[in-house]
């Protein structure tokens, strides 16, 4: 019978006689566990059967148990013993309860980690979305795509997972190789496999392992500024003019190394409102700009265009808050030269502005 999720369903066995006697016939019965348990699947029955004379059909009812775990189907037995004025041909019955409980779900918990890069390693959870009454099994283990790098970020591994009956829950460590070394955050790919007596869904993760490492200190290069009466900087060129347009950009400028330039009250016409300057990127790393120490007063954007032929207003991409600040970062779909314009929305000021690109 099935089992039902609660409460209990009865299961009939029928005992006969092979025809009807003048006799009164008796026989004990009782129930004796296979691969189901008296208790938990099934409750014990046992008793005597009474046959009076011309009775030949007399049942024993078992109540089986139900419960909401993906299991097996389980066996018992009704056997039959003692008997009086009778024979016993075919003492003992078998009683099938069949499981009617949905298989569970298992994967990552979360479809992305992080872990500092001292910390030693990083506790990855596998669960499954029910608790299961078989041995649930999987396979995990590191795999290649993430642009961390084996045996010196972290150490590959390759296992199994087991979860007993009752248990929706599972750990494994990835252990993290630590070093000095200033450098970007890298991934780790994990994965699941060879799932066994459960269902699957989220059988792929990242790791990301965060670098705390400190930078050495960045170099700044400072502008020589043409100086009017000792009173600071005023009108004219900077090191880097003419850079009025994409194609008079100055560059390539160095990944995290600082400029500093200005825009004076002398550069404000269509044309001289603007700063050019271009990198080139030879990897697809994530390009960041920042526009920093924006004097008081003005409004400056920064934009980024892939063509140095590109209209003002098609840019790739653009900052234009108000404030002491603008950043910028990019994805970039190709390799090669990218332009850089600082644009002075509104205002100007004799006080340099700072220009640091990171791209590598």
């Amino acid at each position: 019978v099935p089992e039902g999720n609660s409460g209990t369903v009865d299961a009939v066995f029928t005992v006969s006689l092979s025809f009807a006697d003048v006799l009164t016939v008796t026989v004990d019965y009782a129930t004796a566990d296979d691969t189901a348990s008296a208790g938990s699947d099934y409750i014990f029955a046992s008793g005597t059967l009474t046959f009076t004379p011309g009775i030949t059909n007399q049942t024993v009812t078992v109540a089986v148990q139900g419960d909401a775990l993906d299991e097996f189907d389980e066996t018992y037995f009704v056997n039959l013993s003692h008997p009086t004025h009778a024979t016993i041909a075919d003492g003992q019955g078998l009683g099938t309860i069949t499981d009617d409980d949905p298989t569970p779900t298992l994967g990552f918990s979360s479809g992305s980690y992080s872990v500092g890069e001292g910390a030693g390693g990083a506790t990855i959870t596998v669960t499954l979305s029910a608790a299961s009454g078989r041995i649930v099994t999987v396979d995990y283990a590191t795999t290649s795509g993430g642009t961390a790098t084996a045996d010196q970020d972290y150490k590959p591994l390759n296992d199994t997972l087991a979860f007993v009956p009752g248990e929706t829950s599972q750990t494994f460590a990835v252990p993290i190789i630590n070093d000095s070394t200033d450098e970007p955050d890298e991934t780790v790919n994990l994965s699941l496999s060879a799932v066994v007596n459960a269902n699957v869904t989220l059988t792929n993760t990242i790791l990301t392992i965060v670098d705390d490492d400190e930078s050495e200190p960045l170099q700044s290069v400072y502008l020589p500024l043409i100086l009017k009466g000792g009173g600071g900087p005023q009108c004219g060129p900077d090191n880097y003019e003419p850079n009025d347009s994409c194609a008079q950009a100055y560059g390539p400028l160095a990944s995290d190394q600082i400029y500093e330039s200005w825009i004076s009250n002398c550069d404000l016409d269509t044309y001289k409102k603007s700063d050019y300057f271009y990198v080139v990127i030879s990897t697809l790393n994530t390009i960041n700009i920042s526009l920093t120490n924006i004097p008081a007063g003005t409004d400056y954007d920064l934009y980024l265009y892939r063509n140095p032929e590109d209209d003002p207003d098609h840019w790739a991409a653009r900052s234009i808050r108000t404030g002491s600040w603008e950043t910028i970062s990019y994805d970039p779909p190709a390799t090669g030269r990218y332009y850089i314009r600082v644009y002075s929305y509104s205002g100007s000021s004799t006080s340099p502005y700072s220009l640091q690109v990171t791209y590598d």
